[in-house]
């Protein structure tokens, strides 16, 4: 990708693809389903964490966009929303590798605990959102963060 675009910007073009799915009854082939919507780079420090190229590009299907959408109902919005956030300032980070391979859990809040799956692909040197969902603080505060940071700033989780 040549030019990184903004975090308002990459939400906006996000949630346009959004309500163009939301008119799709569930079930329904999706045109372009492979297409990858650019999410965000991964800061260095974050590339470090999970070992992969220092400026790897993070993208989500318009596939997993629909998945998204069609389980989360109305409050699929607010977690795509989320999604660009948890990437690139995550509150926690837990390795997913014994459930599915290469894959980590990137945990953000502000109404909502948010939990984003993201892959790295076999293919490029890109990753991939698989999913996200929203997450109960019970379960968030369970999760052991591997970034080596302290929880900072502490926060009170949405209950």
């Amino acid at each position: 990708m040549d030019k990184i675009l903004t975090l308002s910007e990459t939400t906006a073009r996000l949630l346009e693809v959004v309500n163009e799915l939301k008119l799709i009854p569930v079930g329904r082939p999706i045109h372009k389903y492979n297409e990858l919507l650019f999410v965000a780079r991964l800061p260095e420090h974050i590339s470090i964490t999970i070992n992969v190229p220092k400026d790897t590009d993070v993208y989500i299907s318009r596939m997993a966009l629909k998945h998204l959408i069609d389980r989360r109902k109305s409050k699929a919005e607010h977690i795509v929303r989320t999604i660009p956030c948890a990437i690139m300032k995550p509150l926690k980070i837990v390795d997913n590798s014994r459930k599915r391979k290469d894959s980590f859990l990137f945990f953000y809040t502000d109404r909502l605990v948010v939990c984003v799956v993201l892959e790295k692909t076999k293919t490029t040197r890109d990753c991939q959102v698989v999913s996200a969902f929203p997450v109960h603080p019970k379960i968030y505060k369970k999760m052991i963060d591997i970034s080596g940071r302290a929880e900072f700033p502490p926060f009170e989780l949405p209950s």
